[in-house]
């Protein structure tokens, strides 16, 4: 077996030492790290990313928030408590609704290592079941790209209907990818041969699995009815289980193109020229579009296009970076001028990687470095650090030229436009800014610009932040008493509801409520979320905000509808909770608890946080739907793209990005934009509501442009009655 990666955090070395000989002589391999205090995380070393972390507790105190961070982020690392007992109810209830696992008696070892075997072989095959997933995925994108890169026209037919086609083949017949998807293969041929065409068919698919391929003389018929021969070629294949062919099309007496193939690295480095394919013979087509690098590997052995040699201008590793900053924090006269560290955490990697596949996401995040190398100063040392992490060593240097480089960074990164993905837009990052100390170490100071950005990627990225070091207190008074308030106000309930009518433009007549929070300070005065939320996401609070929220809605809204209502409430989910696998089975026992039904709910999600996490958002959202909750996006328009949110996931909803609504009466072009999302989101049965609507001219337009529902304090603020 494996050994488990164990961390120890809290009480003493001679504990820590009681824990792991159990485990061992229970037959459980162990590699083990003993830290005497989790708020101190940010100084630790970490060699490899631990398992199994079991934190030592006393009395009820509050869960590390580091700690936290390392079981919630995308280490996902099992936390177990050993508690002391007695056992205070309402403490328990409240970890394990922030995550932990399980809680043990501190001196019961037997207990405690039946319960990491447990967690242990369910972290593993989670983890197994992720990579699984991911290769599918994966298996699926290279065979997208080979299907798209192909010199032929092919299309994938199942049951008479198209699944899919290539570029080529729309080009060829003259039909957008909308269109084409569901629409019988007999439309496409004239009707002279159809009779003929239905018939091979029919005797193809008959003849077993040995039969080879067919290849069939026919008419074909384009969009705008202009007849062309062509020779259909049939190969049997199997989709999603179902017997399906492949339908390759040659159209008769055609020229053969031949196309050169280029690899522009559109890189703004001198060194760096465009590298060039030698010419690639390609089927006959009008007129070949032009389409996102593939990975090398995706594509079939036809099709030869040279890649740019990854080892050519390539930046220096991790190791040369850590050694040349220990260098200057071993040698206090070098550290004149001061050390600064930047650490550029590349938002939305997982979209990208899942919408572009690995070979060209890998290419753009080679762009990227490029980019951040034109911006630095030449004395300056980049190094890629992982799959979407850089780290810039800036020495001389000072904050506030380090916070201009940060701005500069984050500007040239949404603006970039990628040369092997022509249709990405919007990139950003997440910077965290370390500066060096007085005997500073050199792990101290990675993972402080590493923790700080990933923190800000967190909170919604796209932006940075400085960091200090132990020994400075990061927090002002007003924010450290922000967070006193939250977590008084989730000991004591000291939240409050509040609700804002949703109000329907096409006459639906159900009561439609977007549910609100606000926080109560020591005057009971209640304050907004923008006054809060920061600081409880900083302090890893929003899953218990959350689930406070969900609870109290869903039995404020059984009252009403069990006395005659007729309302649907609209809960917002946050990032944390999206990723909190136990918080469906939660939503089940609440809404058994209070009698409530799922039709009168409406979950809420923002667009980024779908985007950055769409295999956990089609989890929950595929389930809400068997619970026959309805489901939401918010802040939806504002991210290129919507179309990949909009085929993946189960919607019922989507909230307009605000900043469309703001000046709509002034704005042609924000008319247009909303005209289209509205038809191209009613192509999916899924509805509009346009928020922050602030008076009457934008809401008359909203109307003419047929969205379907409004939200703002033109019609009515947040109230806490019930009553429109």
């Amino acid at each position: 077996m494996t050994a488990v990666e164990l961390w120890v955090v809290g009480g003493t070395g001679e504990e820590t030492e009681a824990i792991v000989s159990a485990l061992r002589h229970g037959g459980l391999p162990v590699h083990h790290q003993w830290i005497a205090d989790g708020t101190t995380l940010s100084s630790v070393q970490i060699h490899t990313p631990p398992e199994i972390i079991v934190l030592l507790t006393q009395g009820t105190p509050l869960l590390p928030a580091p700690i936290l961070k390392l079981s919630h982020g995308e280490i996902g690392s099992v936390l177990i408590l050993g508690i002391e007992e007695p056992l205070d109810k309402t403490w328990a209830l409240g970890v394990l609704r922030q995550g932990v696992r399980d809680l043990v008696p501190r001196h019961d070892l037997e207990r405690l290592k039946i319960v990491i075997h447990r967690e242990l072989q369910d972290l593993r095959q989670r983890r197994s079941n992720d990579i699984l997933e991911g290769r599918v995925h994966e298996a699926e994108q290279r065979w997208m790209t080979a299907l798209e890169n192909t010199q032929d026209a092919v299309a994938f037919v199942q049951d008479g209907m198209h699944l899919e086609a290539n570029a080529l083949y729309l080009e060829l017949f003259g039909y957008s990818r909308e269109d084409i998807e569901g629409l019988p293969l007999l439309d496409l041929i004239v009707s002279a041969d159809s009779l003929r065409l239905r018939t091979a068919l029919r005797d193809f698919q008959r003849s077993g699995p040995d039969a080879g391929n067919l290849d069939l003389a026919v008419q074909c018929m384009r969009f705008d009815q202009t007849p062309f021969p062509a020779t259909l070629t049939l190969t049997r294949t199997v989709i999603d289980g179902e017997l399906s062919l492949k339908i390759r099309v040659t159209p008769a007496n055609a020229p053969t193109l031949v196309v050169p193939v280029a690899v522009v690295a559109a890189l703004p480095v001198a060194a760096a020229p465009p590298v060039k394919a030698p010419p690639v013979a390609v089927a006959p087509s009008p007129v070949r579009q032009t389409s996102p690098l593939p990975d090398s590997t995706a594509l079939p052995l036809s099709d030869t296009i040279t890649l740019p040699d990854r080892r050519a201008d390539a930046m220096p590793d991790r190791k040369v970076l850590t050694q040349r900053l220990e260098t200057l924090l071993a040698n206090p006269r070098q550290q004149s001028g001061g050390i600064i560290l930047i650490c550029i955490f590349l938002d939305s990697f997982s979209e990208l990687r899942r919408t572009l596949g690995i070979g060209i996401t890998d290419w753009v995040v080679k762009e990227i470095g490029h980019l951040i190398q034109t911006l630095k100063s030449p004395q300056d040392l980049v190094s890629e650090f992982g799959d979407q992490v850089f780290m810039l060593l800036c020495h001389p240097a000072v904050s506030a030229t380090a916070e201009s480089l940060a701005e500069r960074i984050l500007a040239a990164v949404r603006n970039h436009r990628s040369t092997y993905a022509p249709k990405l837009a919007g990139l950003t990052c997440s910077i965290g800014i370390a500066q060096a100390e007085t005997a500073t170490a050199a792990q101290d100071l990675l993972n402080s610009a590493y923790f700080t950005a990933q923190e800000l990627h967190d909170r919604g990225g796209n932006r940075y932040e400085q960091y200090r070091l132990p020994g400075h207190d990061n927090l002002s008074d007003s924010d450290r008493h922000i967070r006193q308030l939250i977590q008084k106000a989730l000991a004591e309930d000291r939240f409050r509801l509040v609700y804002q009518p949703i109000v329907s433009l096409q006459g639906d007549s159900r009561e439609n409520y977007a549910v609100m929070l606000r926080l109560l300070n020591e005057r009971d005065e209640e304050l907004t979320p923008d006054v809060f939320m920061e600081q409880a996401i900083a302090n890893g609070q929003m899953t218990p905000i959350d689930r406070w929220v969900i609870r109290h809605a869903i039995a404020e809204l059984a009252t009403q509808n069990q006395n005659g209502g007729k309302m649907n409430f609209f809960i917002i989910v946050s990032e944390p909770s999206l990723r909190d696998s136990s918080l469906l089975l939660w939503i089940v026992d609440c809404l058994r608890e209070t009698k409530a039904r799922g039709g009168w709910i409406t979950f809420q999600l923002r667009e980024a946080y779908a985007r950055d996490h769409m295999d956990e958002a089609k989890i929950l959202l595929e389930a809400m739907k068997k619970l026959r909750c309805n489901t939401a996006l918010d802040h939806f328009g504002a991210l290129p793209n919507p179309e990949i949110l909009l085929k993946n996931l189960p919607l019922d909803f989507v909230k307009l990005e605000p900043s469309l609504i703001q000046g709509l009466s002034k704005s042609q072009e924000k008319q247009k934009a909303i005209r289209a999302i509205n038809e191209f989101t009613k192509s999916y049965g899924v509805k509009t509501i346009a928020v922050s609507v602030e008076d009457a001219n934008s809401l008359a337009i909203l109307w003419t442009l047929g969205v379907g529902y409004t939200q703002g304090y033109f019609l009515h603020g947040p109230s806490e009655s019930i009553s429109y």
